[in-house]
């Protein structure tokens, strides 16, 4: 889940949560990062996750989404 917010210092933040299941089979959700964001464009916020996803090691191609 990936949301984007103006903080109190006028700041766009974007918040980005992955919701996965465990090896227990139990569905949990984890705040991977909330980073400061220069434009609301679509490539911005794409580009933007693909390096979220890089830093933390997730293979894009075993990811799913929900629009």
């Amino acid at each position: 889940m990936v949301d984007s917010t103006p903080d109190v210092s006028h700041k766009d933040m974007i918040s980005m949560v992955i919701r996965f299941v465990n090896e227990d089979g139990q569905v949990e959700e984890r705040l991977l990062c909330i980073n400061e964001i220069k434009s609301k464009t679509g490539k911005n916020i794409a580009d933007n996750m693909l390096e979220i996803f890089s830093k933390f090691g997730l293979d894009i191609n075993k990811l799913i989404g929900k629009f």
